[in-house]
C-alpha cells in the first residue's frame, strides 16, 4: 500500500467522527492498524469496532475505538515502516551541518570549560547549540519548499554510524542555506530544555 494512497485517505477522514463498517476507509484503517499490531501490544485481545481522527496542535493523531469502548492511538506511518525513514532523513540534514555547530561550540571553548552566551562556564559534555528564533525544522522546510523536495524524496548514503545525503551538491547547497539563516546559541543542557519548552508553550497559545 503506497503511502501516497494512505495520506490522501487518512486526510479526508472527518475530526471527531467514528469511522466504523458502513465507511469506505474503514477497511483501509483497518488492514493498517492490523499490520501496525501485529504482536497485539496495542488491541490486546481486544476487538475494533472503528476509528477516529483527532486533532492534536498543528494535525492529527489516529485512534482505534474498541468494543468495550476504550481508545488507542497508533500510526499509520508506523504501520508503513515510514517513521524510521524519516527520522534518518532528518538526522542526515542535521548530520550535514554538524560542522557549524561544532565551531559555535568551540569558539566558546576556554580550556576543559565552554562558555554559554549567558555566561555559564559549563563541562563540554552539558553544552548544546540551540537553534535561536528560526529553528531548525522550519529552515529544513524553507530550504525543501525552495527545492520543490519532500523528506520522501532524499537519498541517504550510509556511513557507518548513520547516514548522509547521497546527493552531495544538494549537502553542499543545504549547508550555505542553512549557515546563512542559522542564529547559533550556546546553551546548558538544561537551558535547552526551558528553551523548547517556551517554545511550544507560544506555540500552543497561536494554535488555541
Amino acid at each position: 500500500m503506497r503511502p501516497e494512497y494512505v495520506r490522501r485517505v487518512v486526510e479526508r477522514l472527518p475530526f471527531d467522527t467514528l469511522i466504523d463498517g458502513s465507511h469506505p476507509s474503514f477497511p483501509v484503517l483497518m488492514y493498517l492498524f492490523r499490520f501496525r499490531d501485529k504482536d497485539g501490544e496495542k488491541s490486546k485481545g481486544r476487538k475494533v469496532k472503528a476509528f477516529v481522527k483527532r486533532r492534536s496542535g498543528r494535525g492529527y493523531v489516529l485512534y482505534a475505538v474498541f468494543e468495550d469502548g476504550s481508545e488507542v492511538d497508533w500510526s499509520w506511518q508506523k504501520a508503513l515502516g515510514m517513521r524510521d525513514r524519516r527520522s534518518d532523513v532528518l538526522n542526515a540534514f542535521r548530520y550535514e551541518v554538524m560542522q557549524s555547530v561544532y565551531a559555535v561550540r568551540d569558539g566558546h571553548t576556554l580550556g576543559g570549560l565552554v562558555v554559554t552566551d549567558s555566561g555559564a562556564a559549563t563541562e563540554r559534555g552539558d553544552v548544546h547549540v540551540h537553534h535561536e528564533g528560526e529553528e531548525f525544522s522550519r529552515i529544513l522546510d524553507e530550504f525543501l519548499r525552495m527545492k520543490g523536495l519532500r523528506l520522501e524524496d532524499i537519498e541517504l548514503e550510509d556511513i557507518g554510524r548513520g547516514y548522509r545525503l547521497r546527493d552531495r551538491g544538494l549537502a553542499e547547497e543545504w549547508r550555505r542555506f542553512h549557515d546563512a539563516r542559522a542564529r547559533l546559541m550556546v546553551v546548558s543542557r538544561e537551558e535547552h530544555v526551558n528553551l523548547h519548552r517556551g517554545e511550544r508553550q507560544k506555540q500552543e497559545k497561536i494554535l488555541f
